[in-house]
């Protein structure tokens, strides 16, 4: 007697409903993890972004507030990575009372050389910081790290003798003052570079311009 059944799965059919279902499931985990690397790669090079608009914002401050005989040396088209200057503290009698000297430049990072390596083992190859000094040269002289991370070469230059992003400048560093002649106007210019969750570099770009209002 053969026994036939109208209803229910078969051995077979379980096995490739089962086998089906796990594919199904792997499937999903996969575009799971995927959408979730993308996040943290994604949030990474935001947090990049934010560091840059925060050192612009400071460095914007800063300058804003200075003026042509209390700025040294004085940025030019050609650029430059180091500015000493004093802040105006407000009038007396009409004259601007400035500030005590003050300094915004680019250095190395701790641990970092130019010798085209990756010297403090964080993935990135001679990076800098921009370093702002309150009391240049004096007792009290305090240093803060305004961002880290930046980059040899401004985005979008190669160490060539050429003006490869046509910004007028000549392998700019990626952090770089910027002043047209006769202008009051100085721009700012910061590049900086990251290792997202895949190990792949990247760099985030931003400028500004502010005019010295004294």
């Amino acid at each position: 007697m053969r026994l036939t059944t109208k209803s229910g799965f078969t051995y077979v059919e379980l096995t490739i409903a089962i086998v089906v279902m796990a594919v199904g499931l792997g499937m999903g985990l996969m575009g799971t993890l995927r959408s979730t690397e993308a996040f943290r790669t994604s949030d990474r090079r935001a947090t990049e972004d934010t560091k840059v608009r925060r050192a612009l914002r400071r460095m914007i401050n800063e300058i804003a507030s200075t003026g042509d005989a209390v700025i040294f040396p004085s940025p030019t088209a050609d650029g430059s990575s180091e500015l000493n200057y004093n802040r105006s503290e407000g009038y007396e009698a009409g004259v601007v009372v400035w500030g005590e000297p003050r300094k915004l430049h680019l250095e190395l990072e701790p641990g970092e050389a130019a010798d085209g390596l990756d010297n403090n083992g964080n993935g990135l190859i001679d990076e800098g910081m921009i370093v702002f000094t309150l009391g240049v040269n004096q007792p009290d002289q305090k240093r803060v790290i305004l961002c880290k991370g930046v980059s040899v070469l401004l985005q979008g230059e190669i160490d060539n003798g050429l003006d490869d992003n046509g910004n007028g400048m000549i392998d700019e560093p990626g952090f770089v003052l910027q002043r047209m002649p006769d202008s009051p106007m100085v721009s700012v210019f910061v590049s900086l570079e990251g290792v997202d969750q895949n190990g792949m570099r990247f760099q985030r770009t931003l400028s500004t311009a502010t005019r010295m209002r004294n």
